[in-house]
């Protein structure tokens, strides 16, 4: 089952485009059966690729088909609002280099080890390279990302805010729709109207 949502393009001279999305409730219960954990190992491989650059990764579900994709955005950059209108948010991870800097005695090294890390001159991988080998080193960091994919837990509430918006769309087409059939109920509609934001979030808590 389909919903028909409408949305705009970059300027008023591209218009309004109709698209065909999956109806609300399959949405709700394809991301209630993700993997969070997975969704944040993809998120994670994808930012690693551009760490160091202003931008971030994330992961997304489409509202068209409900496949699941992984991409990175540089900073100020921005798709097409009819090429990404459909994506639901899941995970985002911001790739400048602090955020993915994880070469510290807090995540890779125990207590004992940072005691003894005080008197060692160089990084918290050097120490571990040189005391346990380079393949100890890989070994923590993927006890490392398994850690961080564990602890992950998806922001329901931030999807149900874009989820909103989206489907807000589908509310006005066919609030539209009722009044060619009761044409003396209407209310005048505009991107400013008080009545209008009042309908829209009246169908959606129905929902």
């Amino acid at each position: 089952m389909t919903t028909t949502v409408k949305r705009s393009g970059y300027s008023c001279n591209e218009g309004v485009r109709e698209f065909e999305i999956l109806d609300r409730k399959e949405l709700e219960s394809i991301i209630d059966e993700l993997d969070q954990a997975e969704i944040y190992r993809k998120t994670f491989e994808k930012a690693i690729k551009h760490k160091g650059t202003s931008g971030y990764a994330y992961t997304y579900v489409s509202a068209i088909d409900g496949k699941i994709g992984t991409v990175w955005l540089q900073q100020n950059n921005f798709n097409h609002p009819w090429d990404d209108f459909d994506q639901i948010v899941l995970c985002s991870i911001d790739t400048n280099y602090q955020s993915l800097d994880f070469n510290s005695p807090e995540f890779l090294l125990d207590d004992d080890e940072q005691e003894e890390f005080l008197d060692f001159e160089g990084t918290a991988e050097d120490f571990v390279a040189e005391k346990f080998g380079q393949e100890e080193l890989d070994e923590r960091y993927e006890n490392l990302l398994d850690w961080l994919a564990t602890e992950f837990q998806l922001d329901y509430s931030d999807i149900k805010e874009q989820m909103d918006r989206l489907y807000a769309w589908h509310v006005l087409i066919e609030y539209n729709r009722f009044l060619k059939d009761f044409p003396s109920l209407k209310i005048p509609i505009s991107c400013h109207n008080r009545q209008k934001i009042r309908i829209l979030k009246g169908a959606i808590n129905d929902d």
